[in-house]
Parts: structure tokens; sequence; C-alpha cells
């Protein structure tokens, strides 16, 4: 096994479920399939635990190695940094070329912040025109790895359609839930355009869009 393999094992086995609230800090298995926590119904974490045996140099080195791949897992701007994410070697990764978005120096801003230098990342470059796709590769990675054939999210536009986007790429069924006329037409196109399902709800109905 290659070091960077022994790191994305580490980083794995060093990972957690953790409850957000202090006063509960309760953990479970990276795995268990809980969306809040069972002991007090708060939210829940992803805690990675810190490794100090990596080289950082070679690290380095790797990352910078894979810019020049064509391997789907190395093109992304997050998957290219995999050995601090908790997915071991095997993982289904599901991706389409997130991150890597372009820097941009912005000097007139930044004279007027009273600062020497100001650099933009431009996060409308992901595929789905939102930071959200740099996330929702890892959820819905973390989908398959849980064996789940349906994802869900409450949303009226950039959530909506980066989930839409990658489920399709992982051929996973997506249910996208909007309040009833509260979605835009682009917002609603670009999830359409990948032909997952779109439902209105109000207090009482859940109804299909279009």
């Amino acid at each position: 096994m290659i070091e960077t393999e022994k790191l994305q094992s580490v980083a794995q086995g060093g990972a957690e479920q953790r409850c957000i609230d202090p006063a509960c800090d309760a953990r479970f298995k990276l795995n268990e399939r809980l969306y809040v926590c069972p002991r007090c119904g708060g939210l829940l974490d992803v805690a990675l635990k810190a490794y100090v045996d990596a080289d950082p140099q070679r690290l380095r080195d790797v990352w910078t190695r894979r810019l020049a791949s064509f391997k789907p897992s190395d093109r992304s701007g997050v998957w290219r940094y995999r050995e601090l994410l908790p997915f071991a070697a095997d993982a289904p990764i599901v991706t389409l070329a997130e991150g890597n978005t372009p820097l941009y120096e912005a000097p007139v801003s930044a004279a007027y912040c009273g600062l020497d230098a100001l650099t933009l990342k431009h996060q409308g470059c992901n595929p789905t025109g939102s930071f959200k796709d740099t996330g929702m590769t890892t959820a819905v990675t973390q989908a398959l790895i849980l064996g789940v054939r349906t994802v869900v999210c409450a949303s009226t536009g950039n959530t909506a359609a980066s989930l839409a986007a990658y489920a399709a790429r992982a051929h996973l069924q997506c249910a996208i839930l909007v309040p009833r006329g509260q979605i835009s037409h682009a917002s609603w196109l670009r999830v359409w355009t990948t032909e997952r399902r779109c439902w209105n709800w109000t207090a009482t109905s859940m109804t299909p869009c279009g």
C-alpha cells in the first residue's frame, strides 16, 4: 500500500460523527446512517482526528502531480486532496470535476479595503454554478457508500441544482422539495434538465412541480 493510501486509511479510521452540542458531545461511527443525534436531537458534524506522521512536502508533490492527470478524481479540486478526507481509497467517488475554480487579482478592491493585495476565487465556475458542488461531491459519494437509493433536499436554488446534478451522475433517485411558488424559473430549469424529481409543498400537501 503506497503512502497516500495509508494516509487515507488513517483519515477514515480517525473520523467520526459528533454531536455539535457541547453538552451532549455524543459520538458515532462514520458510516452509521444518522440524520440527527439520537441522544439529544442536535445536528451532527464529521470530526477528523489530526495526524502528524505525514510528510507535508511529499503530499504537496503528490497533489501537484495530479494536476497533469486525466483521472476524474485527480481533476477534481476536492478529491485531488483526498488524503485529507475521511474516505477509503476505494470509495465510489462521484465527481463532476468540481473545484479548481479560477483566482482573480482584485487591486481596486484591495486598495478600497486598505490591503496590499486581494485575490477573489470565482466559485460560480463550478459545474452547477455555485460553491455547493464542492460539498455535494462528498455528500453523494457518502450516499453511495451508505447504500441509499434516493437523496432529498429542501431548496429553492443552488443546493437543489447541485444535488440533482450529482444524483444524476451517481444514478440515484433525487427529490427536490420547494415551497409552492417560491422557486425562480432559472433555478427550476437547472433542476429539470437533470431529469430529477421536484415537488411543491405547502403546510398540508405536496404535489409534483411542472
